[in-house]
């Protein structure tokens, strides 16, 4: 009984942790939570994800400041 419980919360999270990225679900994801994405410390994203939140950060001419530095790239 308590393992199935267990079993069913971890089960609901991982799901409810899923987020489908393309185009039209970033644009309606806040840059805060677009800049978390690209921080590798608490999401992985691959170079498709990576590409579709940097296209929606310019889009809106937003800056993230990470670990690793700044989302913008330098000119």
């Amino acid at each position: 009984m308590r393992l199935g419980l267990v079993s069913a919360i971890v089960g609901i999270g991982l799901l409810t942790g899923c987020v489908e990225l393309n185009d039209r679900t970033a644009q309606d994801m806040p840059t805060g939570y677009l800049c978390s994405m690209l921080d590798p410390n608490t999401y992985i994203t691959n170079n498709a994800d990576r590409r579709i939140i940097f296209k929606e950060l310019k889009a809106r001419d937003a800056d993230c400041i990470l670990p690793s530095g700044t989302s913008k790239q330098a000119l």
